[in-house]
């Protein structure tokens, strides 16, 4: 084999080799996320900030809301928002890492609606929507969803939205 033929096989053998040590899959991806979020969940550790809506929403919307930060003092590991709507509240807890959000589970829990009063019964609740969405860079790596598809809105606005809830929140404890 000449030393052209040599170098060529050298060099697709170790770019063979390097693409499957270092390349994760999607699969591999949301397996690692999910031992992370475990990680997060169960961290005693961590600091629990709240935030009313005028503190994070600019009025955003019309219902109540309010924002539950959890922190390990520098950087921000967890946020539950809490939207309240005529028909039901919205809950999405958002994961981040080192700044960037990798994974958002939303939820939208709904008003039973009671055509006897032609009103919502507040106290009659259903689960109407739930959404796991993966992100990679701050975009859409995968997204699972029950109960009716593309309720979420804005799924690919979530990562700027945490950038601005992350000023927020370190900015009401202090850090930067």
């Amino acid at each position: 084999m000449n030393n052209g033929l040599k170098i060529l096989f050298l060099f697709l053998l170790v770019n063979t080799f390097t693409i499957r040590v270092f390349a994760q899959t999607p699969a591999s991806l949301i397996k690692e996320f999910t031992l992370e979020v475990q990680r997060i969940n169960t961290d005693k550790g961590l600091k629990k900030i709240e935030l009313s809506k005028e503190e994070f929403a600019n009025n955003s919307f019309d219902g109540s809301g309010n924002l539950i930060a959890y922190t390990n003092g520098r950087d921000v590991r967890k946020i539950v928002v809490f939207v309240g709507k005529s028909n039901g509240n919205e809950v999405i807890d958002l994961y981040i890492k080192k700044g960037v959000l990798f994974f958002a589970y939303t939820r939208f829990i709904g008003f039973k609606y009671n055509d006897h009063t032609n009103m919502f019964d507040y106290a009659n609740t259903f689960l109407m929507y739930e959404g796991r969405l993966y992100y990679q860079n701050d975009k859409i790596l995968r997204i699972k969803e029950k109960g009716g598809n593309g309720y979420v809105e804005s799924p690919d606005a979530y990562p700027s939205f945490v950038k601005g809830f992350i000023v927020s929140i370190l900015k009401k404890i202090g850090v930067r």
